[in-house]
């Protein structure tokens, strides 16, 4: 390079929106350049070099100009004691350049906020203490750095929430009462404002009310019941948070609620004594150390005055001057534990208790059933009864005491009524009371004609003339609708004989139930006089199988959906068939070939007889003959000259008979072969070609009915 050499510039090119490029002259190239992305940039410049009056060739020069961070002032949350990290981001907090870096210096600490420290990393972090109940701000002066290029301090702001701190709290209740905790603010105990609670709980199964919460509460409340006789405990474990959004987590603390029971009597809290007769109760309860008061006040009805007393156990002879049971209300208290209670003990008074109800009931019909339902005016009165044995009573006798109601058959076997003797022994609350309840048991009649009569066929008339050992006796009878049966019911009673014919329309037995009333001296009873009605045995399969050809064989295999069903058949004589009459039944199927010598179809007739459980029936099964079509034009026509029209005009006695034909090739013939079956009559000049006369044969087939015959022409 010459001495004295200078330069000069244009305004360089330049990536990125790189400012400060301008054009310039001097005795070396400089200049200012601002890169305001957050990537490396470059700026070309177009140089010419000069010494003297001699201009060198322009070269260029590119300047890499890297960015310098440029951070606006940036502020975070986190809760004391946890951790925070920042992280500028290009474009939402200033110009980062990829990889920058930060330092900062310990920042100025509030009262109450501690661990503070200077530090440097590609992400601006620390851990702070607040030991207030109020959120507390520390600002950092932090110096980023990319590279070499150092950018200018910018300010973070750290807003520090304080984390809840509890220690355990011992709350102490009655059974049924609510706990509240609500910790307050002063001591050891932070509780920032607007903190909420979330617990498990260890279930006590002899507590109910403890439930776990998982949904923020202000307080930490339950209403507590204590089941068991003893004091129980229930410990909860609480999560205290605080917070904007209650993202502060505090360490759990335990609460252990005491729960004491309210004393109850384990004793019964009812009692029952007769009218007049010394009665004591003794107060019990299973929480241990309960002392015991009472108290009574005067009841109408009740001759003794006031009463009261300490201690468990209290003794009155108790006089009830009505007719019916008076309670008498003995109110303890129990104390416990610094829980008291109060329990009624109610002592019911009663009188000698008697039947309200008839001690001479309606008689009752022999084999009918005797229910009696004892009733006293004494409310509580219960019941047993004995039964002696009785003379023409088949009954044996009840002598153990029955606590239920009787109810049952009563059988006299003698023509006579016959007194029966219940005896009661009424009872209530203790007090007992012996009375006779006497029943009339009158005897009933029966039928003494079949309830099974023999079973009939259907269609078929039933009659039954009924019978009794009963002098007097008489009769009625119904009968239901029977499904099956075709006959409507006889829901009106009938005095007269049954005598009618009864259809079943199944194909199976049904029986038909016919349910008598016998009435004498009052009583009456009701007998079901059952017949079977069997069905009318028909063929289930088809009457008219399908139709046959002539010559061939006819199978038939009958069936009926009556069960056992058997069957045989005859056949008469046919005009125009061929075949003799089969006039001696056959049990066994039809399998004959029938054979029509007419030229129309003909209906041949097989008579079934069906027989099942006695019962039979004839029914015609029909086949249809087809004739075997034929020609009814001649065999043989008339010889032709060669080279001459043969025509032939075909024809058939069977109705509708379908008749084509084909001609095979004959030597000595010169037309070739029809094998397409022709519908039209053969109308075609036959050449000879030989010297003697040749026979040309059509073959003619006939189709009619679904039956087919071939033929031949000559």
């Amino acid at each position: 390079m010459p001495a004295s050499t200078t330069y000069t510039w244009t305004a360089p090119a330049v990536t990125g929106g790189i400012t400060g490029g301008l054009a310039g002259s001097g005795a070396s190239i400089t200049g200012t350049l601002r890169n305001p992305t957050h990537t490396p940039q470059t700026a070309t410049y177009t140089v010419t070099p000069i010494t003297g009056s001699c201009v060198g060739a322009p070269f260029t020069v590119t300047i890499t100009v890297n960015p310098k961070p440029a951070i606006t002032a940036m502020s975070v949350a986190a809760c004391s004691n946890s951790p925070f990290t920042l992280t500028p981001v290009n474009g939402t907090n200033g110009i980062v350049p990829a990889g920058t870096t930060y330092a900062w210096t310990t920042p100025s600490l509030p009262a109450g906020l501690t661990g503070g420290a200077a530090g440097s990393g590609s992400t601006i972090n620390g851990t702070l203490t607040n030991t207030t109940n109020a959120p507390l701000n520390a600002t950092y002066t932090v110096t980023p750095t990319s590279g070499s290029c150092v950018g200018s301090a910018f300010t973070v702001t750290v807003t520090v929430n304080p984390s809840p701190v509890i220690p355990t709290q011992t709350p102490t209740i009655c059974s049924g009462e609510t706990f509240t905790i609500n910790p307050t603010n002063g001591g050891g105990t932070i509780v920032p404002a607007g903190t909420t609670y979330t617990w498990t709980v260890v279930d006590n199964p002899n507590v109910t009310g403890e439930s776990a919460q998982a949904t923020a509460q202000t307080t930490i409340s339950q209403t507590l019941t204590n089941t068991s006789p003893i004091t129980q405990t229930v410990t909860y474990t609480v999560t205290p948070r605080s917070g904007a959004a209650g993202n502060c987590v505090g360490n759990p603390f335990t609460v252990t609620v005491t729960v004491n029971p309210r004393p109850v009597l384990s004793s019964p809290t009812t009692h029952t004594s007769c009218s007049n007769v010394s009665s004591s109760y003794t107060a019990t309860s299973a929480t241990p150390g309960t002392a015991f008061s009472w108290t009574r006040a005067v009841v109408p009805g009740i001759s003794n005055p006031v009463g009261s007393g300490t201690g468990a156990t209290a003794t009155e002879t108790l006089v009830n001057t009505t007719t019916n049971p008076i309670d008498v209300v003995y109110v303890y208290s129990l104390t416990a534990n610094g829980c008291t209670n109060t329990q009624n003990v109610t002592v019911t008074v009663n009188p000698t208790p008697v039947l309200s109800s008839t001690l001479t009931p309606a008689a009752i019909c022999s084999n009918g059933a005797f229910s009696y339902s004892p009733t006293s005016s004494t409310a509580g009165a219960s019941f047993t009864w004995t039964r002696a044995a009785v003379a023409g009573i088949s009954n044996p006798a009840i002598t153990t005491p029955q606590t239920s109601n009787p109810n049952e058959v009563l059988v006299n076997t003698t023509a006579n009524p016959i007194n029966v003797v219940y005896r009661y022994t009424v009872t209530a609350n203790g007090c007992s009371n012996s009375q006779d309840v006497t029943v009339t048991v009158n005897p009933t009649p029966q039928l003494s004609s079949s309830l099974t009569p023999d079973a009939i066929c259907s269609n078929s008339v039933f009659s039954y003339t009924p019978a009794s050992l009963t002098p007097g006796a008489t009769f009625s009878w119904t009968r239901a609708a029977v499904a099956g049966i075709s006959n409507p019911a006889v829901t009106t009673p009938q005095n007269s004989n049954p005598s009618e014919t009864l259809v079943n329309t199944t194909a199976n037995p049904i029986n038909v139930v016919y349910a008598f009333t016998i009435t004498a001296n009052g009583c009456s009873t009701i007998q079901n006089v059952t017949v079977r009605v069997n069905p009318t045995p028909t063929l289930s399969s088809t009457l008219t199988p399908s139709a046959i050809c002539s010559n061939s064989v006819f199978s038939y295999n009958p069936t009926s959906a009556v069960s056992g069903a058997t069957f045989t058949w005859t056949r008469a004589a046919v005009s125009g068939i061929s075949n003799a009459a089969v006039t001696s039944p056959q049990s066994g199927n039809p399998n004959e070939t029938l054979i029509n010598t007419t030229a129309s179809p003909i209906d041949v007739d097989y008579a079934f007889t069906i027989s099942a459980n006695g019962c039979s029936n004839t029914q015609n099964v029909r086949v249809r003959v087809n004739p075997t079509p034929t020609l009814n034009t001649t065999l043989t026509p008339d010889a032709i000259c060669s080279n001459s029209v043969f025509s032939y005009s075909r024809g058939s006695n069977t109705p509708g008979a379908n008749i084509t034909w084909t001609r095979a090739a004959v030597s000595g013939i010169s037309n070739p072969a029809v094998t397409t079956p022709q519908n039209s009559n053969p109308s075609e000049t036959l050449v000879n070609t030989t010297a003697n006369p040749v026979d040309v044969v059509y073959r003619f087939t006939l189709t009619a009915n679904g039956c087919s015959n071939t033929q031949d022409i000559i």
